[in-house]
C-alpha cells in the first residue's frame, strides 16, 4: 500500500438521492496513478488530521478524474 498526499479539486457534483451526491475530483496526480476497484481514498476534511476513507467508483487516468459517492448531512443538504 502506498501512502501519499495529492491535491485535487471538485469539478462536478451530481445528486443521486435526497442526501447522496456523486463527486467528481480532478488532479494531475491521478493521471499517473494505478487503481484497483475497491481501493480506498483518504480525503482530508478541513485539515490533514480530520479525514474520511471513501471508495472511488472509478479512476480515469486519461482525464485525471475520479468519482466518489458521499452523504450530505442534513445541514449541508438544505
Amino acid at each position: 500500500m502506498r501512502t501519499f498526499l495529492r491535491r485535487a479539486r471538485v469539478v462536478a457534483t451530481e445528486c443521486l438521492a435526497r442526501n447522496f451526491r456523486l463527486f467528481t475530483l480532478e488532479s494531475p496526480a491521478f493521471r499517473d496513478s494505478e487503481w484497483t476497484p475497491g481501493q480506498k481514498l483518504q480525503i482530508a476534511i478541513g485539515s490533514a488530521f480530520v479525514s474520511r476513507n471513501l471508495h472511488a467508483c472509478r479512476l480515469d487516468t486519461a482525464t485525471g478524474q475520479t468519482r466518489i459517492p458521499g452523504y450530505a448531512h442534513r445541514k449541508a443538504a438544505q
